[in-house]
């Protein structure tokens, strides 16, 4: 996959930090047919060889909390396509939420008739939690370009491990606005994309990229970490 044409600008040193804590809205876009990477999207896929390409549209909010290492996905049309039973045409009546404090993951369903999960299971535990706020850095993720959203310049990290080491679930991209700060200095995150479940036979023709709107740097309060009853002694969702 080529890389976007980058503009004219320095290459950045270093990595953006995360700010410390935030609550945003996010657009969310699923496309299922594709395989261009989502910074050429702006803000959906293009269409491939004059064929429409299939997409799903959505919102949902994130909250942050890097001292705490909490942070809580709300879903509000569909959940995160990245379930093999959910390739395109996407179950668009299944929103989800995903709560992770304390190491543990929670996959929650607000309508649990509609979700093929319990209305809350443990989706992982000590396997996922909320990023660092220096997580690029610490990881080694390259700079790789910068491209246009919404008229606004973005710089682009991307883990993308060619050949035998790729990891399946690669290549994901972090992207963070070039001129937006935030209140704490941090510069502001634009969009984040990574590969989902597609219609293919191997399930690779596919991407979903959030994209933030409306950040609002604050602590989010403490009832937005609250477990739901229906999580306590919830079962292993069953999909690590």
């Amino acid at each position: 996959m080529k890389k976007p044409k980058a503009m004219k600008k320095p290459i950045p040193t270093s990595a953006p930090l995360l700010p410390k804590f935030f609550t945003t809205e996010w657009l969310i876009v699923a496309g299922f047919n594709t395989t261009v990477y989502p910074y050429h999207w702006n803000p959906y896929p293009p269409t491939r060889n004059n064929k429409y390409t299939k997409y799903e549209a959505g919102t949902g909010r994130t909250y942050y909390d890097s001292e705490k290492q909490y942070m809580l996905e709300v879903y509000d049309q569909f959940c995160v396509p990245i379930f093999e039973k959910d390739s395109y045409p996407y179950n668009s009546n299944w929103p989800c939420k995903f709560l992770n404090v304390d190491f543990v993951s929670y996959l929650i369903s607000p309508k649990p008739s509609s979700s093929p999960f319990p209305e809350c299971c443990v989706f992982g535990e000590k396997v996922f939690h909320p990023p660092h706020r220096g997580f690029l850095n610490e990881n080694h993720v390259p700079y790789n370009s910068t491209t246009t959203i919404f008229n606004e310049p973005i710089d682009w990290w991307v883990i993308d491990h060619q050949g035998p080491d790729q990891d399946p679930a690669e290549p994901f991209g972090y992207g963070f606005y070039q001129n937006v700060f935030v209140a704490d200095g941090s510069r502001q995150p634009a969009a984040f994309w990574f590969r989902t479940s597609g219609i293919s036979e191997t399930k690779r023709d596919a991407f979903t990229i959030q994209y933030f709107r409306n950040m609002t740097i604050s602590r989010p309060s403490d009832d937005v970490w609250k477990i739901p009853k229906s999580c306590v002694n919830a079962p292993n969702c069953g999909f690590l």
